[in-house]
């Protein structure tokens, strides 16, 4: 099931993935980490996506991937929220952050982490210079590059 929101903020998506879990009757998280995907656009996003729905049958986990739209104009976020069968054994937060929304992702993602649990980051594409004083990148135990796109 894919629920999508518009014009949304952390604290709604995070009260809808408490609803949707209710609603499907999950009153219990069994994951073991949150990633956290950094997406250079749609497709790549929807590669990365695919590839943690197929690991997520042996680590459930929650995903968020955060794909960053025109750094210009007004602040505004819409997420996609998938579950089920649309999410692997995973829950899959898509973050479309435009405008000065994009500016802080950090911000967008913390109050989506799951308590206790570890966060891994992935960058698809290019990754920053220094991963770990990224501030996505300081959050995480564990940082993923992919050394194609390092210079």
């Amino acid at each position: 099931m894919i629920t999508n929101l518009d014009g949304t903020t952390s604290t709604d998506i995070s009260a809808c993935l408490v609803q949707l879990r209710e609603e499907g009757g999950v009153s219990a998280l069994g994951r073991v980490l949150t990633l956290v995907v950094v997406a250079t656009d749609g497709a790549d996003a929807e590669t990365a996506i695919e590839a943690a729905n197929a690991a997520s049958r042996e680590h459930p986990c929650r995903v968020i991937v955060v794909v960053p739209e025109d750094v210009d104009g007004p602040a505004e976020l819409s997420a996609e929220i998938r579950v089920g069968a649309d999410a692997g054994a995973s829950e899959v937060v898509v973050l479309h952050p435009r405008g000065g929304a994009g500016s802080e992702l950090d911000t967008l993602i913390i109050p989506l982490l799951l308590p206790d649990a570890p966060v891994v980051v992935w960058w698809t594409g290019r990754p920053p210079a220094v991963p770990a004083e990224d501030p996505v990148g300081r959050m995480a135990q564990r940082r993923i590059t992919d050394a194609v796109n390092c210079g």
